[in-house]
């Protein structure tokens, strides 16, 4: 590109426009970076109550590891303080993934 002219307030403008956009960019992965540490976090706190709980776990360990929503695992959480075994846990989680949604995308169902 050959520059005819030079415009100033344009030039600044351009500057500006390239620094928010930079800006954007840095707020969105510093958000995802967050939303990943507390997911971690909320995955880590239900594996702990089903440990303490003495729970076996099994392939739900693998359905936290899965699970991308921190809303779901933290409903799970609740789940699991309340359940006795591994097998109600399991019921409660399944009840709950069929009201809201069912199986994820690619999934026909939850395989217990």
């Amino acid at each position: 590109m050959i520059l005819r002219e030079y415009n100033r307030e344009r030039h600044e403008q351009t500057l500006r426009e390239e620094g928010r956009r930079q800006e954007r960019e840095e707020s969105v992965r510093i958000l995802q970076k967050e939303r990943e540490k507390h997911l971690q976090a909320v995955r880590q706190m239900l594996l702990q109550i089903l440990q303490l709980k003495g729970m076996a776990m099994g392939h739900v360990a693998g359905w936290i590891q899965r699970e991308d929503d921190p809303d779901v695992l933290q409903l799970w959480a609740s789940f699991a303080a309340d359940s006795d075994s591994v097998e109600i846990l399991e019921k409660k989680i399944l009840e709950s993934r069929k009201e809201n949604d069912g199986p994820k995308a690619g999934q026909e169902s939850y395989p217990l």
